[in-house]
Parts: C-alpha cells; structure tokens; sequence
C-alpha cells in the first residue's frame, strides 16, 4: 500500500507528503515536522493509547492537526 501511494504521489507531482509505517507509540519521528497525521483504523489498536497519542503529538508542528477514521462500539456503528 505504501509504495502505491507513493507512486501516485509521484504520478500527482506531490512533493510535500511523506508515507512512513511504524508503530506510532514508539516510532522515532522527527519532533514537530509534520502539519497533519491521519490515522485511518489504526488508533483502535494501540496498546498504549497515552504513549501513541503523546508520540503523534511531538511529532506535530503547533497547529498541526490529527485526523482519525476509528469505528466506535457496534451498535453505534451503521448495519
């Protein structure tokens, strides 16, 4: 998925979006780089949701924003 995405970047003449795959509790990004993160499915998974929210949060530069797609219990979920 990651190099699909990357090749349509490219095919798009994107040059300012970065498709990166690592845990987002611990994955070393660089402190304040990023304008925006989105998280599609993935923060339902956390173990550590304080640690991966914390982690995104450095990585952010001030204003940036998180934009999350997450299913909320079943029975709030569309049938």
């Amino acid at each position: 998925m990651l190099e699909r995405a990357r090749d349509a970047a490219v095919k798009e003449g994107l040059t300012n979006v970065i498709f990166d795959q690592g845990d987002a509790q611990v994955h070393p990004f660089p402190p304040g780089t990023f304008d925006a993160v989105i998280s599609r499915f993935g923060i339902m998974f956390f173990a550590d949701p304080i640690a991966g929210f914390a982690n995104i949060g450095r990585a952010l530069r001030p204003a940036g924003r998180l934009i999350v797609v997450c299913w909320q219990e079943l029975s709030r979920n569309p049938g």
